[in-house]
């Protein structure tokens, strides 16, 4: 669980930071980051996003699936004590809590790791996309509204000294 906990959000967390800086040198290397393609072979390659994120849901997938094991275990047992099946043991549901409490605390480890990376791969395209509008528009020239032909100069503002009356 350390990775989940400590070594897959850690760059999440880093990368994000870089994006909020709003610096187009890092913007640039984190998209270069996220879109590096990793694979075996030619015909195996997948964008380093697309990974993590797959990694990021499968632990989630293992850890709801756990929850529900151990979550289960604890019915289970809580039912034979009451029926009188078994001697209640403190100790035993004891442990039997703490593993409950673990499970939870790792499931919302890994849907944190999850919201983070999709957070980071979201921010990218987004900031992306608004780099691209801006050296676009840098292109097209000065604003000219939509209804204005093309042969016509865009209207200036002049000081009242400029103006003829």
């Amino acid at each position: 669980m350390k990775f989940e906990a400590y070594i897959l959000p850690t760059p999440a967390i880093v990368l994000i930071a870089i994006l909020l800086l709003d610096l187009g040198q890092t913007q640039r290397f984190v998209n270069a980051i996220l879109n590096l393609r990793v694979g075996v072979g030619k015909h195996a390659r997948a964008k380093l996003k697309f990974i993590l994120i797959g990694i990021s849901a499968f632990r989630l997938l293992v850890q709801i699936s756990y929850l529900g094991y151990t979550k289960s275990r604890y019915r289970e047992f809580t039912s034979n004590v009451i029926a009188g099946h078994m001697l209640a043991s403190v100790d035993a549901e004891d442990r039997l809590k703490i593993s409950v409490s673990r499970a939870e605390r790792n499931f919302w480890i890994c849907f944190m790791n999850i919201g983070l990376w999709l957070t980071v791969a979201r921010m990218n395209a987004v900031l992306g996309h608004l780099n691209k509008k801006i050296q676009n528009s840098k292109l097209q020239g000065p604003f000219r509204p939509v209804d204005m032909p093309e042969n016509t100069k865009p209207v200036t503002v002049r000081n009242r000294k400029e103006q003829k009356i």
